[in-house]
């Protein structure tokens, strides 16, 4: 609201207040007017568009490619290397696969 973000205290770890903060900022960039009613169908298309900002400027391939080559072996080693939850750098895998896609398409 009105340029601050405002986490919840009982949110227990760093990554998970990292990944919010992330969203939230795509919200602050991209949202507009009050979308807290996910029943409607522009609400819900202004939530994906945030959060996928949010994938898209947090983790890139190259942040996985550090990750794998500094010893995280597995999804739950590159998300903890990254300091995000396992779901957002899921989400993150996804957001770079579907824009892969669409450059492939447009080749």
């Amino acid at each position: 609201m009105d340029g601050v973000i405002c986490i919840n205290k009982n949110i227990k770890t760093d990554a998970e207040k990292f990944c919010i903060c992330k969203e939230e900022q795509g919200h602050l960039i991209l949202s507009q007017g009050n979308i807290t009613d996910q029943g409607v169908v522009n609400n819900r298309k202004q939530e994906k568009k945030a959060r996928t900002w949010a994938y898209l400027n947090t983790i890139s391939t190259v942040n996985i490619d550090v990750a794998y080559k500094s010893g995280a072996s597995n999804l739950c080693e590159v998300a903890e290397y990254l300091g995000v939850t396992e779901e957002f750098l899921k989400g993150s895998i996804q957001a770079l696969e579907e824009v892969n896609r669409t450059c492939a398409i447009m080749m």
